[in-house]
């Protein structure tokens, strides 16, 4: 009923399904991501983080559950902590690609640019494509001024551009 309410995005039933389930159930590791998932989304990450680590603990080849914990850290600036546990979601799924791109965020807030570029280039390669997000995102800010982020940018958006779109406004607009 919980994964219903949540789906119906009903979040207060949901969340008191869950929290009944794994009363019920202290061994339901998706009740507890769930209940996980809930509490991040109502920025209440400390809770969250002890969901998480049930989770993990039940379940320590969970990827996404050590994605969403390195996501709870991240809020909290843990960098550390979040780094860890994204580095586990990307062993346990090497095709998670969102893990690999928070990574870079974590290294380009670092002032890390050589590993925040690697990173971003193998999120692309795995494939991350939202440009737009990446180009409004702060936590890329330290670089951006680098040539290897704008061939990065340029290697993404050539193949999404139409050739009237390349003839009309260049990649040039496109990197501004």
């Amino acid at each position: 009923l919980g994964a219903i309410a949540l789906s119906e995005k009903d979040i207060e039933s949901a969340e008191r399904c869950l929290s009944k389930a794994v009363e019920l159930d202290p061994q339901s590791v998706e009740s507890f991501y769930l209940l996980g998932l809930i509490l991040h989304e109502k920025k209440n990450c400390n809770e969250a983080i002890e969901q998480f680590k049930k989770v993990i603990n039940l379940a320590p080849g969970h990827a996404s559950a050590h994605a969403a914990l390195a996501m709870c850290y991240f809020e909290q600036k843990l960098f550390i902590h979040a780094m860890a546990e994204l580095k586990i979601a990307v062993d346990l799924d090497p095709s998670d690609y969102t893990s690999m791109y928070n990574i870079a965020c974590i290294y380009s807030l670092q002032d890390k640019p050589e590993p925040a570029l690697k990173w971003l280039e193998r999120a692309i390669d795995n494939g991350f494509s939202d440009f737009e997000h990446m180009g409004r995102d702060h936590d890329l800010d330290n670089i951006r001024n680098y040539p290897e982020y704008a061939r990065l940018v340029q290697d993404m958006t050539l193949p999404i551009l139409s050739d009237e779109a390349k003839s009309e406004s260049g990649v040039e607009d496109v990197l501004k």
